[in-house]
């Protein structure tokens, strides 16, 4: 209600809330003409923390509000979409649960995040991420709960999805 945006209680809560939080930071900035482009971002615990680049211009916030849309999710197959609109059937034919508007852009400035590798597991690995421009990411452990299989070792499953052209972190 605060952020006038709806969010979703799944494996993908903490990145929608992140992106929740981004698009209200963009709505204040809008007010004054300042387009909010976030180059930082992370949820740890239960804080989100975004880091914008300030740019002036009623331009470019009408591009920037562009980003702003809905995520679709369905619990039934999992399958996700970004979306203008909230009132949508999956494939399989059910409803899907949606979140947002949010912000459906890039959170992280790639070059920054690589500028920033130091060690530390997480900022290693945002930097790794930032390489990726989705929304949303599948869960593997999920996946193997529901279809009751084992995982393999990650790095095979990377590697095989790497060979078929997929982006993996």
């Amino acid at each position: 209600r605060k952020y006038f945006a709806k969010p979703l209680k799944n494996e993908l809560m903490h990145e929608v809330a992140l992106r929740i939080l981004i698009r209200k930071c963009q709505l204040i900035g809008a007010q004054y003409d300042k387009s909010l482009v976030p180059i930082y971002g992370h949820a740890t615990l239960h804080y989100d923390r975004v880091f914008f680049m300030v740019i002036k211009g009623r331009q470019k916030v009408d591009t920037l509000i562009k980003n702003h849309k809905y995520f679709l999710y369905c619990d039934k197959c999992m399958n996700r979409r970004v979306s203008e609109f909230n009132n949508e059937i999956c494939e399989c034919g059910n409803k899907f649960v949606y979140s947002g508007p949010i912000w459906v852009g890039k959170i992280w400035n790639e070059d920054l995040a690589k500028s920033m590798i130091n060690g530390e597991a997480m900022i290693d690995l945002i930097a790794e991420e930032s390489k990726i421009d989705v929304v949303g990411f599948f869960d593997l452990h999920k996946i193997a709960k529901k279809y009751i299989v084992k995982i393999p070792k990650m790095e095979l499953i990377f590697d095989a999805l790497r060979k078929d052209g997929y982006k993996v972190s």
